[in-house]
């Protein structure tokens, strides 16, 4: 008896005794699948009744069953466990991931969303705002576009977003800062073209003024993203005749680059500078002394753009758009004064 709407390619791959990426290069067509195994996946498919309607509709509406991703440096350990989430979830749905680097570089995303076009993709995520004019470009073609760790200030009605809460994160770490009698706190973030710089920024001053205090704008960066630019900064910030007592790094480069400088002075985590992080990160914990940060769920923050994107490539009928927001948590150890 047919089983339609209940199985899933997870039930094929089990069937056939492959992993799920192979059905879904089997269910795509792929060339880099062997005939025995091929064989075996289109056995299992018969044998179980298999028949996904999303597969159905792409080929009916000449779907390609691919989806982009651009990200801006495959280097920063944040985006790791972020691909992976969205790889995950396009594998077991049998969409194709196609990766694309940007480098934050203007050409090229612009080259890079060409090629996507070329390709034909069914849809898009996105994790640094569309150069001016790209997004609804895009939406006029047909590709569906899912922002993810980003949020323009001018959005389109039509844009659906996944982000996670990064002004309450900056606001907790700060607020962590303060409770332990820090003074001052200097902010070492990034550009705020960015959104996430605009919005740890805003967190790190909603949390001075909640205590009393005014951010004082010689102790903000917002230069640069690379940990050697962090570096710098924080050397400068040191070098002060008044040098800040505590520093909120808004993300793991920054986290680094300021664990360094302050090594490179000579001086003491959390003793002589207390630190808090945006970002939990692998060696966070297994420092001297162990770094407290703002943990965001970063496999989440990916699965769940993933799944948006693909329940409105596969709807029969159109989808509102949504917003979704995911909650961060402070994780305590020590780099912050905590015994």
């Amino acid at each position: 008896m047919s089983r339609i709407g209940t199985l899933t390619i997870k039930d094929v791959a089990q069937r056939a005794r492959v992993s799920t990426a192979t059905v879904s290069s089997v269910i795509n067509s792929s060339a880099f699948v062997s005939e025995p195994l091929r064989r075996r996946v289109e056995q299992a498919i018969e044998e179980l009744d298999y028949r996904p309607n999303g597969v159905a509709r792409s080929l009916k509406k000449r779907r390609t069953r691919s989806v982009g991703l651009l990200i801006s440096n495959i280097l920063n350990p944040f985006y790791t466990a972020l691909v992976r989430g969205i790889e995950d979830i396009a594998v077991e749905h049998a969409y194709n991931l196609i990766l694309c680097n940007t480098d934050h570089d203007a050409d090229k995303e612009r080259m890079y969303l060409g090629v996507l076009r070329e390709k034909r993709v069914d849809g898009i995520i996105v994790t640094s705002p569309p150069i001016e004019g790209q997004l609804s470009a895009l939406q006029r073609e047909g590709i569906t576009v899912v922002l993810l760790d980003c949020r323009p200030e001018r959005i389109g009605a039509s844009v659906h977003v996944v982000v996670v809460d990064n002004a309450a994160g900056a606001f907790q770490g700060t607020e962590h800062l303060v409770r332990h009698g820090h003074r001052p706190i200097a902010f070492l973030g990034f550009p705020l073209q960015l959104f996430t710089g605009r919005e740890r920024l805003k967190g790190y001053k909603q949390a001075l003024e909640a205590y009393g205090m005014t951010a004082d704008n010689e102790l903000i960066v917002t230069r640069g993203l690379s940990v050697e630019c962090a570096f710098e900064e924080m050397l400068r910030l040191l070098d002060r005749p008044s040098p800040p007592r505590a520093v909120f790094a808004a993300n793991n480069s920054m986290t680094r680059g300021a664990v360094m400088a302050v090594r490179e002075r000579g001086l003491r985590i959390p003793q002589d500078v207390a630190l808090v992080g945006f970002d939990d990160f692998e060696w966070a914990p297994f420092v001297d002394p162990p770094i407290t940060v703002v943990s965001q769920p970063t496999y989440e923050l990916g699965s769940t753009a993933a799944t948006m994107l693909i329940q409105r490539l596969e709807s029969e009928e159109p989808l509102e758009p949504q917003v979704k927001v995911l909650p961060v948590k402070l994780v305590v150890r020590q780099s912050c004064g905590c015994p």
